[in-house]
């Protein structure tokens, strides 16, 4: 029974990388070779914290992205402000004759 756990999670972690598919290959031997029900409960709350870990680390991911989006809109935003008030300075140089090189 343990060990259709560990392909469950394995198959599940396959995308992540090396240093997760090694850790998958060892958390799918360990469930593998559990052999009572107090093993079991160890894995299970291992998993679960782990779980739990990756869940804290996917939001942090997500609110940087979300705080890195916002600020490139921002200075995206500021870009435009900066070329209008350029040009419009540019603009008024010309109305008083003032040279600027082209």
């Amino acid at each position: 029974m343990c060990s259709g756990q560990a392909h469950f999670i394995c198959s599940y972690f396959k995308d992540s990388g090396a240093a997760d598919a090694e850790a998958c290959r060892i958390a799918e031997q360990e469930i593998y070779n559990c052999s009572s029900f107090g093993q079991a409960a160890v894995i299970l709350k291992y998993l679960f914290g782990y779980c739990l870990e990756q869940g804290f680390v996917a939001a942090k991911a997500i609110s940087d992205r979300k705080e890195a989006e916002s600020l490139i809109q921002q200075l995206q935003n500021e870009s435009i402000l900066s070329d209008a008030f350029l040009n419009q300075t540019l603009k008024d140089f010309q109305k008083v004759g003032w040279y600027y090189p082209q």
